[in-house]
């Protein structure tokens, strides 16, 4: 019996010189001496809260797998009036207003794309952006890890202590959401989900199916989430007149476009993620966070007015 050995021929593109410096490079980025950077600016100002999370997940999960630190642009506007920094504690560093984001440093990319992309719209830009899906071989794995990164997020401590007083009122009873999003979704110039003549439609709708969950789960807590005044405190009065149990976060409401400060915002969307089932009639970002934190999103579909 014989054996053949075939040796790999050498790539004459490639030289002895260049392959010691790109492996020198990688050594200076695991020691920390030298890093790539991945910059993401493209804020212009017009996302709220959850645009913002989803897309941030999305280049957390891409630059890690691809050994790289993401700068990512954040800055308060009149859709998310706050700083990174006030509402969560992890990941540190990452969030930079845009004008404080330096120069692109030497080994560095741009992602050139809007940063309140999905999952899957981040998945099929990257390639026309110039960029490579890296170490993850389909969509799915992607979604898994930005699943991941949402559940990393950890709120600042005055924000996980009102959380943790709505879960101590649950007693540790299965918990049911209630999202009733209102202030900038009702008579939306692109969105026709809810106007003014079938807005009594969606109410009736939800809470016909608030009933039928309290039925069926007699121990169930609802937890009323609810960027809207007025809503709250109709939801309030129909669930108490009903004899459903639910607790709620007490808020600071304001009168703007978001009736609720951010760090109440976030108080209702990790309880939401805390529920085992949430119950909506509008597609939201908060409803594809709190499916990210652990939640199983309900959504009613209605038919247009």
């Amino acid at each position: 019996m014989s054996f053949s050995v075939t040796k790999t021929p050498p790539n004459p593109t490639r030289s002895s010189w260049t392959m010691l410096k790109t492996r020198c490079m990688n050594w200076l980025e695991h020691l920390g001496i030298q890093e790539r950077v991945a910059c993401w600016s493209n804020m212009h100002g017009q996302y709220g809260l959850c645009d913002r999370l989803r897309g941030l997940a999305c280049g957390l999960a891409w630059t890690k797998a691809n050994r790289m630190r993401l700068l990512y642009g954040w800055s308060a506007n009149a859709k998310c009036p706050a700083t990174y920094e006030s509402l969560f504690t992890y990941p540190a560093g990452v969030c930079r207003d845009p004008k404080d984001i330096p120069a692109l440093p030497p080994r560095s990319v741009l992602i050139s794309m809007p940063s309140n992309v999905t999952p899957w719209e981040f998945w099929g830009r990257l390639v026309p952006c110039g960029l490579d899906h890296g170490p993850y071989h389909s969509l799915d794995s992607f979604k898994d890890a930005w699943r991941s990164e949402i559940r990393s997020f950890k709120p600042v401590d005055a924000v996980r202590q009102n959380i943790d007083a709505c879960l101590a009122i649950a007693h540790g009873n299965p918990l049911i959401g209630i999202h009733v999003r209102r202030t900038d979704v009702v008579n939306h110039p692109f969105r026709k989900e809810i106007t003014s003549a079938n807005l009594a439609m969606h109410d009736i709708a939800l809470l016909d199916e608030v009933r039928h969950e309290a039925k069926v789960n007699p121990h169930a807590c609802f937890y009323l989430a609810s960027d809207d005044h007025a809503a709250f405190l109709r939801w309030s009065g129909w669930l108490a007149t009903d004899g459903i149990r639910f607790i709620s976060h007490d808020k600071a409401w304001k009168e703007s476009l978001r009736q609720t400060d951010v760090r109440d915002a976030v108080v209702d969307l990790w309880m939401l993620g805390h529920c085992q089932l949430v119950l909506g009639t509008v597609t939201s970002g908060f409803l594809m966070i709190a499916e990210a934190l652990g939640a199983k999103p309900k959504l009613l579909k209605l038919a247009p007015a």
